[in-house]
């Protein structure tokens, strides 16, 4: 008894789903611009509208990516900048002010100087001596030792702020450079990816279809002149065949032999 029971189908593998492109590059562009803080960017925000609805499709493409795209910019470390431009005004102001306390002590000293000549007319006092002793009339503040330290003090505060600035405005540009270096690479990989979105989306223009038009014509011809090449080869083969008579003529030599 033969056995007529039904085979088991075997089952078809499931067909992978359809991938949506625009989908994808939405992902892409909105990971981008919040990565690099470009989310409020005219162009980014039209385009995603346009990816999120399929609306105004061939509009967005008519634009270059590389164009359109913005170019990412380092926002963070404004206070970094805030805090160099407040220690350069600090150290241009600090770098006149041991001149102007040097000026100051000369004209305390030689006022008390002055005062106190006149109070002791028949001593004899070098002005040096007395702006460093001050004989209890000048203030230990403006004596001459006191306004040098002072000076010197000035002069170090300068001499760090100075380096300090330069540090920090070092580090930033480099920090910018970076930023830069890596914004980039990742605009023109985005911009890769919207331009193979759009190409087959893009109106095409008379300058466009008449170069398709030539490169068309030119394999064409390519091709004709390929073709014509072969077809005399084909032809010279053919020839070379022996025909009917000769093969005939060539047996009946064979038997008289």
């Amino acid at each position: 008894m033969s056995d007529t029971a039904p085979r088991p189908r075997a089952s078809k593998a499931p067909k992978s789903p359809k991938i949506d492109r625009a989908a994808v590059l939405l992902a892409e562009v909105n990971s981008w611009a919040a990565s690099f803080e470009l989310t409020n960017d005219p162009y980014i925000r039209e385009l995603t509208t346009a990816l999120a609805t399929g609306e105004d499709l061939a509009a967005i493409a008519e634009f270059n990516p590389l164009d359109a795209l913005p170019r990412p910019t380092l926002k963070t470390g404004h206070r970094s900048v805030s805090l160099s431009n407040t220690f350069s005004i600090i150290r241009n102001v600090l770098v006149f002010l041991p001149v102007a306390l040097t000026w100051i002590a000369i004209s305390k000293s030689t006022t008390a100087f002055a005062a106190y000549t006149e109070v002791n007319k028949g001593s004899v006092v070098n002005f040096l001596e007395f702006w460093q002793n001050g004989y209890g009339v000048l203030s230990k503040s403006w004596t001459i030792g006191q306004v040098a330290f002072l000076d010197f003090m000035i002069i170090i505060t300068v001499i760090g702020l100075t380096l300090v600035t330069a540090f920090m405005n070092k580090s930033r540009m480099a920090k910018q450079k970076a930023y830069a270096a890596k914004g980039s690479v990742a605009r023109m990989e985005l911009a890769i990816s919207i331009n193979k979105f759009f190409f087959g989306v893009r109106t095409p223009t008379t300058s466009a279809i008449n170069q398709t038009t030539a490169t068309a014509v030119s394999s064409l011809n390519a091709a004709v002149k390929n073709l014509g090449a072969a077809s005399k080869d084909v032809l010279t083969k053919i020839r070379e065949i022996p025909s009917n008579k000769q093969v005939l003529a060539e047996l009946k030599k064979m038997n008289q032999k």
